[in-house]
């Protein structure tokens, strides 16, 4: 448990960023709270309270967790590191092992209770405070590496020729760009909902996807195709790690500067908004060559 609230302390751009069940900060921040004062009970406490909380605990993560699994998003439970999938077996496997190995001696003792409950609240206290803190300076330090809607609308799109020559055309033009992440749920309906044909566009607009995975700095991309398997060569590699982005996210640039942007969940409604009652062109529609 202290792992994983320790794992959400460094992820917590990245999982405020998505669409998954923690996206939120006062959800995110009371869920780490909540685990390092769990783990820190369960090693001062008394034996027959930490064996129930444990049990209620893991209970509540299996359901959670196969919720997630369910609804088809991130739970966020270990940032970008592990899937729903595995998370659901991790918390099935021990709650089971909490169930067979339950704590016989029902006898309670309350003596320290207060003391103990001071030193969980002041854990589970500085470690949400470090992570509220550490998201803060993340934004504070690393504006420039944020594909957040509120922080590009009227900047440039930051992924240009310097760190790809083949993206040099984004700099003039009007342009769709799509930002997806191939094992989410949410980006696959939004491409099989509006955009059966993959090479359909707007009249006088371009389109470009980048694709990114779990935990990987590389986003692939393609111009001009909207698929979650780019079949060019292209990619970008983030030096200092994939920045955070919400998944998915649209954005629309015109001459490089972002005019229009969405992300997360909000980013359905955006594509069914600008495409409505718009020009589209298709292969069937394009002149020959």
């Amino acid at each position: 448990m202290i792992a994983a609230a320790l794992t959400k302390v460094f992820n917590t751009s990245l999982i405020l960023a998505g669409d998954g069940l923690l996206s939120t900060v006062p959800r995110l921040l009371s869920v780490i709270a909540f685990e390092s004062a769990a783990a820190t009970y369960l090693v001062i406490g008394n034996l027959w309270w930490s064996w129930l909380l444990t049990l209620v605990t893991f209970l509540t993560f299996v359901a959670s967790s196969f919720y997630a699994m369910a609804t088809d998003r991130s739970c966020g439970c270990f940032g970008e590191w592990l899937d729903v999938e595995t998370v659901v077996v991790i918390d099935t496997v021990v709650l089971l092992l909490t169930v067979c190995l339950r704590h016989r001696n029902r006898r309670v003792t309350t003596g320290r209770l207060k003391t103990h409950l001071l030193i969980v609240a002041a854990v589970g206290g500085s470690i949400a405070g470090l992570a509220l803190l550490q998201h803060q300076s993340f934004r504070r330090t690393q504006q420039g590496r944020l594909i957040l809607a509120d922080v590009l609308l009227g900047n440039p799109w930051p992924v240009n020729e310097q760190m790809h020559p083949e993206l040099k055309p984004l700099s003039s033009g009007q342009w769709m760009i799509l930002v997806v992440n191939r094992d989410c749920g949410p980006c696959r309906r939004l491409i099989e909902t509006h955009f059966q044909d993959p090479e359909s566009h707007r009249a006088g607009e371009r389109t470009v996807v980048f694709v990114y995975g779990r935990g990987s700095p590389q986003w692939r991309f393609q111009f001009d195709r909207v698929t979650l398997n780019p079949t060019s060569g292209g990619s970008v590699n983030w030096p200092a790690g994939r920045p955070a982005v919400a998944s998915p996210a649209v954005f629309l640039i015109n001459n490089g500067i972002v005019t229009t942007a969405a992300e997360g969940p909000a980013t359905d409604e955006f594509v069914r908004s600008v495409l409505t009652d718009s020009d589209r062109l298709t292969d069937s529609d394009r002149p020959p060559p």
